[in-house]
């Protein structure tokens, strides 16, 4: 009797740490994390960071930090120094009160507004999406058709400024560009918790964005999808009352599996490959999605139908880094191989996830601009 109530007091033990494990990792994969923020300190048209592999790459680079007027963004150029542990890199636009500045956060965001990133007109405008009012930009350059539109899906943890690095070249082929929020960026509809349903709620909000186009005119969409953006454009594809308005998918270090990318990230902290695989098991269990806050359940079997089944209808370009340390690149060659008639990969040398355009903008616009004039012929 004794020996069987260690055992049960020992089984729900190890079932409640189990729980408890599921619960804080499911937490991160569906809540983004802190911001990154640095010491800095502004010198003559320059800018010193703390030294690492992401602040001495070469490319251009944005930098947000505060100033008495609210965030700021400075456009950082290449490295001009790197001496003490620090790195200086050039400021080549923007950069107002940057000389009161202590911290800030060096990303990927190149373009601040859609207009640093193109000379076409732009405006925002709010779509009426099911989640509530989300703010959105249209950039229209001069000429354009207004029926052949790009709409561009920002990741995970990050607003509209990501995407805008596809906003060039959409411009310079022509199209009408609409770079919308969506619930729970920060921007559109706040979200409880602030979990995301990565992609499988979102594209809700995504498809009022699609009717805001077609009712303007748009009859031939490309989808842009950064990184979990590009989950939430699978959806799109398969569930939206105007997918025959879609003529291609554009991805840049997209998530096309879930489930390799939980198990990356459990290896990138040290964990084996099955914490990860656990905690992908556990985010599909509705007691612990109700535990972690999200509204629904978490059904990966359904995001890896949508991507099969969007490889099999349209045309995708994907450009992703090799060494994407926080997306698989692994995922996006094996979507290649398994549709080689509909799927073109293009893979580009990278330190860090969804860098492609700023360490290679020449190579990445012209992908991009090979692949929609391959589209039109």
């Amino acid at each position: 009797m004794i020996a069987a109530i260690v055992i049960a007091a020992a089984l729900l033990l190890a079932a409640g740490a189990t729980l408890a494990y599921l619960v804080a990792s499911g937490r991160r994969v569906v809540r983004p994390g802190s911001p990154h923020v640095l010491d800095i300190t502004a010198l003559p048209g320059a800018v010193s960071l703390p030294a690492s592999d992401a602040t001495r790459a070469e490319g251009r680079y944005g930098l947000w930090y505060e100033t008495p007027a609210g965030e700021a963004h400075a456009l950082l150029g290449r490295v001009l120094d790197e001496e003490g542990g620090t790195v200086t890199r050039r400021v080549e636009a923007g950069g107002a009160s940057l000389d009161a500045a202590r911290r800030g956060r060096f990303t990927g965001h190149v373009f601040p507004d859609p207009g640093a990133a193109s000379t076409a007109p732009w405006t925002q405008v709010e779509i009426a999406a099911p989640s509530g009012p989300c703010p959105a930009w249209v950039s229209a350059p001069p000429g354009a058709s207004g029926e052949a539109w790009a709409i561009h899906i920002h990741g995970f943890g990050t607003t509209r400024v990501t995407a805008l690095r596809t906003l060039p070249a959409a411009s310079s082929a022509g199209l009408i560009s609409l770079i919308p929020s969506f619930r729970g960026d920060g921007e559109g509809p706040p979200v409880p918790g602030g979990v995301s349903m990565l992609g499988q709620s979102e594209w809700a909000d995504l498809e009022a964005a699609v009717e805001y186009a077609a009712g303007r005119g748009a009859r031939r969409i490309i989808l842009v999808g950064w990184s979990m953006g590009a989950a939430a454009a699978f959806h799109l594809v398969e569930r939206s009352a105007h997918r025959e308005l879609f003529a291609g998918l554009l991805l840049v270090a997209p998530v096309v599996d879930w489930r390799a990318l939980i198990v990356a990230g459990a290896r990138r902290a040290g964990l084996p490959a099955a914490a990860g695989r656990l905690t992908a098991w556990g985010l599909q269990r509705r007691l612990v999605d109700r535990m972690i806050g999200l509204p629904g359940r978490i059904d990966f079997a359904a995001a890896r139908r949508a991507v099969e089944s969007a490889a099999r209808q349209l045309p995708i370009l994907i450009l992703h880094a090799e060494r994407d340390p926080l997306v698989p690149f692994a995922a996006s060659a094996e979507l290649a191989a398994r549709h080689p008639e509909t799927v073109r990969l293009v893979p580009f040398d990278g330190v860090e996830h969804a860098w492609e355009y700023n360490q290679h903008p020449e190579a990445f616009d012209a992908a991009i601009a090979e692949w929609v004039a391959a589209l039109e012929r």
